[in-house]
């Protein structure tokens, strides 16, 4: 019988299963971390203490420790199992899962995102930024380093023609220099030199935003002041307005 995960057909069903899959991983290296603090204090007392059963019993559990916090940390059958089952579709919202996997541990797994992020990666538009969280873009910044794939930072230098950010702008300024990768291939430098002025305007249109956005509130604060002035002069006793005399008055 198949399970639910086997029989989820559409993306976001497949989406939903890979979001809480890493819940549940993040859920379980929290818990592995909570517990070398307490390795770690017990085995300071059999030392101190001067026990060497004790120091040699917590010595072991602190390696045991260490090896389930490695264990937790690797990726769930069913996460290995949604990322390749994701890599099949040809649709740019899957984008952002797998550019995690560039970091990916299982060779197979991140060969075969690359090559899915080759074609898709291009395809992005203005709109998709929103595909794209901050991990997932630093996971395709670091991808830019080193010297392998010229052809997946090719399609990212493409890409973050569309969705990049002012982040970006120093790993493609590195490239563009003719350092990195670019220092042997071309096309990587003539991507890098064509993607930077795209950052740039986008980082200076975000710039006059900001200023824009900040003048508005000061502009916003200024007037509530003003306000709130001439409702505290409406508010003034009548008895302490100035009053003009009149000829009944007495001297």
């Amino acid at each position: 019988m198949e399970t639910p995960l086997q029989e989820a057909e559409t993306l976001d069903s497949l989406l939903a299963f890979l979001a809480e899959e890493k819940r549940k991983r993040k859920r379980r290296v929290r818990y592995s971390l909570c517990l070398l603090p307490v390795y770690i204090g017990v085995l300071f007392i059999a030392f101190r203490i001067n026990q060497p059963v004790l120091f040699i019993a917590i010595f072991v559990m602190m390696l045991v420790g260490l090896t389930l916090k490695s264990e937790v940390e690797k990726k769930s059958e069913a996460q290995q199992y949604i990322t390749r089952k994701l890599i099949e579709w040809d649709d740019v919202r899957v984008v952002g899962p797998l550019a995690e996997e560039l970091a990916s541990l299982e060779q197979d797994i991140r060969f075969a995102a690359e090559r899915a992020l080759i074609s898709l990666l291009p395809r992005l538009r203005a709109t998709d930024a929103d595909l794209l969280n901050t991990d997932q873009r630093h996971c395709l910044y670091y991808a830019l380093s080193g010297t392998r794939q010229i052809w997946l930072k090719i399609a990212i230098l493409k890409a973050l023609e569309q969705v990049g950010d002012s982040e970006a702008i120093p790993y493609v300024e590195r490239l563009a220099a003719g350092e990195g990768a670019a220092e042997w291939s071309p096309e990587v430098r003539q991507a890098a030199i064509d993607c930077l002025p795209y950052l740039q305007e986008r980082t200076r249109q975000e710039s006059t935003r900001q200023t824009l956005l900040r003048s508005a509130d000061l502009a916003g604060a200024a007037a509530e002041t003003l306000l709130r002035s001439a409702g505290e002069t409406q508010e003034t006793d009548p008895q302490q307005l100035l009053r003009v005399p009149t000829g009944n008055e007495e001297g």
